[in-house]
């Protein structure tokens, strides 16, 4: 029996290293904080078959020596996995970029999923294959250089080539390659990691034709386009302004061109473009040696490539002509036309889709996103307001279909705002869109309804991404508690078995150090689940009025043996206002609390706890009488995965507070703490009366 159940805990231990490997590529942050108990209960685990040599076996039980013979086989089939395991883990974690592992000769090894996409070769027909295949005949001596560096024990970083594909067509690739070493420190292979750079390579060469183009318009253009140093002096000319000529204005400042009112303004604009780093644009009027003129004028920061600011980059359009003959006439149509501009920029830098309908719910504006969203055709857009929007077939969350007096836009025309409503769309692309959109009626003064604004977000991806966050929840939960459940169950019965022999008190405190372990590595898993849940939304809070009287005491019964109670004092005085709570996150809450203020306060100290009603709601505070938290921790005590840097030790995930912080403002409370180093911390939070 005694046998059984060790090969059972050696088998849970297993089962929980795999689950915990197959979930780090998607949390590797959860993995860092399982690693530590992981590591602590293997060690537990080996200790205990070592230990296990001690027990005086009844007659006829298994033999001591045969017993520790196994032990030891199974610690060492465990180290074997980690280490098969992390070998994998090495090449799949750039499962994106094509992997490969190939023998010093050129043979392929290994061929991951990212080389299969890459170059069009499967797994199969590649093992076994010289790298030669993918390598362009022009190219050939590059590899062997390459292959020379590696056996040297050097390493290959980011070197961009090409490589010939399945099909045969090329294909550039930036490659990083590593020598594979034994254990005995030989190399014996090598690992590649090719990125496929062609879309950066296309980006670069429809910059130089950008460049070339820009070129030949300046050349041809009738604006003066110009740049100037930090100091302003001007460093290159096309089309300068009359009657200077290129010579007569590089090397030269505005001060050396205009007048000396014309050069402060121009200064002045420039200097505060280099200042904000905003752009600005305005017609300036200019007198240029004995001629008047108005002039549109554009400044903006010129970048460098790693956008620091070296310089303004401007250019300058004569319109003195057109400001004659249009007049005053044209400084209006010009202002209105500007307005318009904004306008239609304004809509359309919007992310959001957004449309304005008129007064007949006919559509008079519509920026891009919408467009693009939406897929009206003109022949949609011409339809009427009823027809158009029955062709989006909108339905709400649950896939009901939303009746016609109940769509956004009608309803806005009616006189009502609509906030946030989420329906799901049917455009004419097929595509299956979310959207969380709000709509209002455009009025005059006098209240008169001319139309009508809509605007919407598309929410399919965070859709999606909540929906993958489900089942992301369900795997923490699944599998990994399934395993751990298992360990836990088999260390007990364990336990149970070595309190009945006469194992000493070492072998027995192991495998209690094991169930500790696996207790709080249960306990972090609930944290990162409750995390996900409360951060998604999707934590129900079953709110009831609730005595803080009853419940404090209560919890103070229930908690006798997870804490230590007789160092609790409570002074919850009786006939306060019930408060409006969930009493199983309420009791999360408050164990936080003080599981928190009693690990980090002496021994032989109080923690006092005290409610007090006020203003509509309640608040409780939990005293500690330990070192208190610096104030330079004080801002961050709450936050995701902080850890104090006066705490005594790291235990647990680092969520109990974030969690805790957040159950509160679930129930519409606040909380907050308020500490001195060396008098101690009060926890304080605050829950909305019934």
């Amino acid at each position: 029996m005694l046998a059984r159940a060790t090969r059972d805990l050696f088998r849970g231990l297993g089962l929980f290293l795999l689950a915990a490997l197959g979930t780090s590529a998607a949390a590797s942050l959860a993995g860092r904080n399982l690693a530590v108990p992981l590591t602590s209960l293997r060690q537990r685990a080996r200790g205990l078959a070592r230990g296990v040599l001690g027990c005086r076996l009844e007659p006829g039980a298994v033999d001591g020596k045969t017993l520790a013979d196994a032990f030891e086989r199974m610690a060492q089939e465990v180290r074997a996995r980690e280490e098969a395991l992390s070998q994998l883990t090495a090449f799949v974690e750039y499962g994106e970029d094509a992997t490969s592992g190939e023998t010093m000769e050129g043979i392929i090894t290994t061929w991951n999923p990212g080389a299969e996409r890459l170059y069009g070769y499967t797994a199969e027909e590649m093992k076994g294959k010289p790298i030669s295949v993918l390598i362009p005949p022009d190219r050939v001596d590059e590899q062997r250089v390459l292959m020379e560096k590696l056996r040297q024990g050097d390493r290959v970083e980011r070197y961009e080539t090409v490589r010939q594909r399945k099909n045969g067509s090329l294909v550039d690739v930036s490659v990083s390659m590593s020598p594979m070493k034994d254990s005995a420190g030989r190399t014996v292979g090598t690992a590649a990691i090719a990125h496929d750079i062609s879309a950066r390579k296309r980006a670069e060469a429809a910059l130089r034709e950008s460049e070339e183009r820009f070129r030949l318009v300046a050349t041809h253009s009738l604006d003066t386009i110009f740049y100037q140093g930090l100091d302003l002096r001007y460093v290159w000319v096309i089309n300068p302004i009359l009657p200077f000529g290129e010579e007569q204005i590089l090397g030269k400042t505005d001060f050396d061109l205009f007048s000396a009112d014309d050069a402060q303004r121009l200064t002045d604009v420039k200097r505060r473009v280099l200042d904000t780093g905003v752009g600005t644009r305005s017609e300036m009027k200019l007198t240029l040696g004995d001629k008047e003129g108005y002039y549109d004028a554009v400044f903006e920061p010129w970048r460098d490539n790693e956008g620091r600011i070296v310089g303004i980059a401007g250019y300058v359009r004569d319109i003195t002509e057109r400001k004659r003959v249009e007049g005053e006439r044209e400084q209006l149509l010009e202002e209105l036309a500007r307005y318009a501009s904004e306008l239609d920029f304004t809509l359309a830098s919007i992310a959001d889709g957004l449309l304005i309908y008129n007064a007949t719910g006919e559509i008079i504006r519509m920026n891009a996103a919408a467009e693009n969203t939406l897929g009206y055709s003109q022949a949609d857009l011409e339809k009427p307001v009823l027809e158009r929007l029955a062709t989006l077939h909108a339905e709400t969350p649950d896939g009901t279909p939303l009746q016609e007096d109940e769509l956004p836009p009608l309803r806005a025309l009616r006189g009502e705002t609509v906030r946030g409503l989420v329906l799901v769309i049917h455009p004419p692309s097929g595509r299956k869109v979310w959207v969380s959109l709000s709509a209002a009626p455009i009025r005059t003064p006098n209240g008169r309804i001319l139309g009508a604004v809509l605007i919407f977000t598309d929410i399919t991806a965070l859709h999606d991404l909540q929906e993958e966050q489900e089942e992301y929840i369900s795997l923490i939960s699944h599998d990994l508690r399934t395993p751990l459940t298992s360990l836990q169950g088999h260390a007990q019965l364990l336990q149970r078995m070595l309190s009945k022999s006469d194992a000493d008190d070492r072998e027995l405190r192991s495998v209690e150090a094991i169930i500790r372990g696996a207790r709080r590595m249960n306990a972090m898993i609930q944290d990162l689940v409750d995390t996900a849940r409360l951060e998604a939304g999707h934590l129900e809070l079953k709110k009831q009025p609730t005595s803080l009287e009853h419940f404090m005491y209560g919890l103070l019964e229930r908690a006798t043996g997870a804490v230590d109670a007789q160092r609790i004092r409570m002074e919850v005085p009786a006939g306060l206002s019930p408060v409006l709570a969930d009493p199983n996150r309420l009791e999360r809450i408050v164990m936080n609390l003080l599981s928190n203020a009693l690990k980090y306060s002496p021994a032989e100290s109080t923690v006092l706890v005290t409610a007090e009603s006020r203003d509509g709601e309640a608040t409780v505070s939990i005293a500690d009488q330990g070192e208190g938290i610096a104030p330079e921790d004080l801002p961050h005590i709450f936050e995701r995965f902080y850890r104090a840097r006066s705490a005594r030790e790291a235990q647990g995930a680092g969520l109990g507070l974030y969690i805790t912080k957040m159950l509160v403002e679930a129930h519409g409370g606040r909380i907050w703490v308020r500490s001195e180093l060396g008098k101690g911390s009060t926890f304080y939070f605050t829950l909305p009366a019934a």
